[in-house]
Formats: structure tokens, sequence, C-alpha cells
């Protein structure tokens, strides 16, 4: 009669078999990033979504044509209220656009920084100058809006989701993840036009 001897396996081949599968099935349980909530951006201004423009009115202050440019520029000034409904402060920017607003084309576009406390309704006064082609549409106005750009998320590389395994790691660092990006990518608008000051007398 033959017999059987039973055979032990090491502990660390036991380990091995049982934590390499887990592994394996955790990597491939995908989770929405918690950086850009599973939409595969980032706001480039936190917190500007809960920038509301309430009132805008501006007047034209002063016009000049210039004949060798074939240009004209305008100065106005701009008084606008804005309000956060957020719990953070906002530092931002404010996109003025000028545009025939019969046509919807725009002819100019500039750039002022804002700041807006939390729970707060801030009333701000300035002056721009745009600049145009030489002849011009009747039906101007400056439209005024936050800028709200996006940009990709690099953490989940633009496709929103993550295995648990990195899920975990970046849900741990979001708010060091996000203010790194954030100062990676941050707005930079274009220069702001000023005339002259031979074309502003």
């Amino acid at each position: 009669m033959m017999m059987f001897k039973k055979r032990k396996f090491p502990k660390k081949y036991i380990a091995f078999f049982t934590v390499a599968p887990l592994l394996m099935a955790v990597s491939l349980i995908n989770l929405p990033c918690p950086i850009c909530g599973g939409c595969g951006e980032v706001g480039i201004t936190p917190g500007i979504e809960n920038v509301h423009v309430m009132r805008v009115s501006g007047s034209q202050v002063t016009s000049v044509a210039n004949v060798c440019e074939m240009s004209t520029v305008f100065q106005y000034e701009m008084d606008v209220r804005l309000t956060n409904t957020g719990f953070e402060d906002v530092d931002g920017w404010l996109k003025l656009v000028l545009r025939d607003f019969t046509q919807g084309a725009m002819l100019d576009r500039q750039y002022v920084n804002v700041r807006i406390p939390a729970e707060t309704t801030v009333d701000f006064n300035f002056r721009v100058w745009f600049r145009t082609g030489f002849e011009i549409p009747l039906t101007i106005e400056v439209h005024v809006e936050p800028v709200t750009d996006t940009i990709t998320d690099e953490v989940c590389g633009g496709n929103g989701r993550l295995p648990f395994n990195m899920w975990l790691m970046a849900n741990n660092l979001k708010d060091t993840l996000n203010e790194k990006s954030q100062k990676q990518q941050e707005f930079i608008p274009p220069a702001p036009f000023f005339p002259l000051d031979s074309w502003a007398e």
C-alpha cells in the first residue's frame, strides 16, 4: 500500500499567490479621477465658476483714428459688478470683448485682473483701450465675462479615470496635485494694448 506524504508550501509562496492576483484585480478597477471629477479637465482658476457678472455699464471716453496704421483706438470707462457665490477668495481674469453686437463679430479683446472675496459682491471701475480696423461699425459694445478656460488634467491624462491603486494616491495628494497643475499652466493673458502718448492727446 502506497503512502502519500503531504507537501507543505512555503509561506512566502502562499503570500505571493494571494497578493499578486489581488493587486492585478485592483489595477483593473477604474474610478473617476478625484482631481478633475471624471471630466478630464481642470479649471485654470480655482473658484472662477462661482463668479458671476451682475451688471456691466461702459461709456466711450475717446476714440482716435490713425490713418497711417489704418486703425482706430477706443478708450472705455467700465463699471462692472461681480458676485462670488463660493466659499473661497478668487483671483482671476475678466475678458472684455469689443464687438459689433448686430453681427456678433469680435473687434478686439483685453483682459483685466480682479480679486473677489468669498461670498461677496464687488464693484469695479477701470479704463481699458481697444484697437480695431480703420472702418468700424456703428453698433459696438463691450461684453464682459470671467475667463473660465480649462486645461487637460495631467494626473489622468485627460481620460477622467484612474486605476484604483493610483486613485488612492491621487486622492491623498489632491490639494498638492491641483496646486502644482494650476501653477504649471497658469493663465497668462496677452499684453494689454496702450496707445502712444501722441494718440491719446
